[in-house]
């Protein structure tokens, strides 16, 4: 009989979100989502000495954060199945295992771009070509977060783009921006349109944000026969869920359209 041997399934060791955002530790009770408590766009306003002539309702409504959004908690699932003559559940639970280390943050960076396509500002009213891409996502984290540290979220071919322009390049592990705003390019971006927006032939969508939070709890595997045996067939099931939840400020969020440099040189 032929030897049976695992192929590898390794990590990549850069652009993943669940590798940048910030963590929301296990020990907080975010299983039934999350409610943010953002910091608001608005930023300080200049003003003279004589601070006394401003009336200060108006200023409570210039620093109003807005309502506090709520992000929804979400699944993340994975199977596989063999014979029980061909693989023990052992087996099976460690394969599953392993895809979860690599591939989960795929599933978070997915979610994420659902909810910044439902939440994010359009700053663009075209696509624009990969030369210029950076300097508007530097623009638009400036007027949201101000002096604050952002991301830009993008897919690895647009990544690849804006690597090869040098509008990006890696320092401490990271693909940072000139300004030094961390670009992530998970596999979990694939550039959709903005609610409302069409995807065009040739374009995809970058989205800028503040920080990202995410909850990530400990996956659950089978360890009981009633769990992963099925007699009938015999067949073993190994399954992996695990919940998750991603939250971002959405005043933070803008939505740049991108056209590769096939679309602008025909357009």
């Amino acid at each position: 009989m032929e030897a049976v041997i695992e192929l590898p399934l390794r990590k990549r060791t850069r652009g993943l979100l669940i590798e940048t955002a910030d963590r929301i530790p296990n020990s907080v009770r975010w299983l039934a989502g999350v409610t943010l408590r953002p910091w608001g766009c608005s930023g300080f306003v200049p003003a003279d000495a004589d601070y006394c002539d401003f009336d200060a309702a108006e200023l409570d409504d210039f620093f109003d954060v807005g309502e506090n959004p709520v992000f929804d908690a979400f699944d993340i699932y994975n199977t596989e199945s063999c014979s029980t003559l061909d693989s023990d559940i052992s087996v099976l639970n460690a394969r599953v295992e392993t895809r979860w280390g690599v591939m989960v943050s795929e599933q978070v960076a997915a979610r994420l771009n659902l909810e910044l396509a439902a939440r994010a500002t359009v700053a663009t009213t075209g696509p624009i070509n990969t030369s210029i891409l950076i300097a508007k996502a530097e623009e638009q984290l400036a007027l949201t977060i101000h002096g604050g540290l952002g991301m830009v979220h993008m897919s690895p071919a647009v990544l690849s783009m804006v690597v090869a322009e040098g509008s990006v390049d890696l320092r401490d592990g990271m693909w940072l921006t000139p300004g030094g705003h961390v670009v992530v390019a998970d596999a979990g971006h694939t550039g959709i349109e903005p609610t409302g927006e069409t995807l065009l032939d040739g374009t995809e969508w970058v989205y800028t944000t503040g920080a990202v939070l995410f909850g990530l709890g400990e996956p659950r595997v089978p360890t009981k026969a009633t769990e992963y045996l099925d007699r009938d067939t015999n067949t073993n099931t190994a399954r992996i869920i695990g919940t998750s939840v991603v939250a971002f400020d959405p005043c933070s969020a803008s939505a740049i359209e991108y056209g590769y440099p096939d679309y602008i040189e025909g357009s």
